[in-house]
């Protein structure tokens, strides 16, 4: 499993403060999670996958809209095929007309058809500016503002409760370590010291914003990894070893408990 990685934003153009993927296409993986501090908008154009945000999973399918909002880590996942565009709106596009990001949280997963037409004409402009058409530029800006006015009106939602404004980070820096360290040992107080707290207050913060036990995320964790490994053709026993499982019966009932099912559930199917 990939670790954390955290994407710096060039945005070269300063009237245009966007990155724009007019169709970008994960194939029989995941992408490295990743997380910055600009609003994300993926729109599904073909295909079937999930979205793994914070601690959310959703579907990922033809229509559907996902708003990733700041900060949050998140992935793409396909078993086969996912085609979507990318907008990635720059914080200064926001204030510079009169919105601050930082105190707007988005409604993840939205199915409003009117986000169809509205990538269409971004792509479109896009398109324009790449051909040289002078007005290509007042299109885009036009388009990404009418793509944030029905955001704003309509899929605004309370932001999830964070009692502690250096919570996240301590979170992020938590699942950081996990992941780097899920082949070996790992305990609340290694954790603790790689974040820099207490492990009672690093306990609490994290059941507060996962709704997980530190140990129920690092065995959600491994046996999300091991499940990824069996699916591609590795052996349980190996794929339990490599995600940091020495008894393999304890590894069966810990990816039951995570997954419903045993492992050999996800083996690939014999032709």
């Amino acid at each position: 499993m990939e670790n954390y990685i955290y994407e710096t934003h060039d945005m070269a153009d300063p009237l245009l403060p966007f990155i724009f993927h007019s169709a970008f296409q994960v194939v029989a993986h995941h992408c490295p999670l990743n997380w910055h501090e600009n609003v994300e908008l993926l729109y599904c154009l073909s295909g079937k996958g999930e979205i793994h945000c914070g601690t959310e999973t959703a579907l990922f399918l033809p229509g559907d809209l996902y708003v990733v909002n700041l900060e949050l880590p998140h992935c793409v996942y396909s078993d086969t095929t996912v085609t979507y565009r990318c907008l990635i709106i720059d914080n200064a596009f926001f204030r510079e007309n009169g919105l601050a990001p930082e105190t707007l949280h988005f409604q993840h997963s939205i199915q409003d058809a009117r986000f169809h037409n509205l990538f269409e004409e971004l792509n479109n402009a896009f398109d324009r500016h790449r051909s040289g058409n002078a007005y290509a530029v007042i299109d885009i800006r036009h388009t990404v503002l009418s793509l944030l006015q029905v955001l704003c009106r309509e899929y605004i939602v309370e932001r999830p409760r964070d009692t502690n404004p250096n919570a996240n980070i301590h979170i992020k820096n938590a699942l950081l370590y996990i992941r780097k360290n899920m082949r070996n040992a790992i305990t609340l107080d290694d954790i603790a010291a790689y974040v820099g707290i207490s492990k009672y207050h690093l306990s609490r913060e994290f059941k507060a914003l996962t709704g997980k036990t530190i140990i129920e995320m690092v065995n959600l964790i491994r046996c999300t990894e091991a499940k990824y490994l069996i699916e591609h053709g590795t052996k349980i026993c190996n794929a339990a070893t490599a995600c940091g499982y020495e008894n393999l019966s304890y590894f069966s009932r810990v990816f039951q408990k995570n997954f419903h099912a045993l492992p050999s559930a996800f083996l690939p199917k014999k032709d």
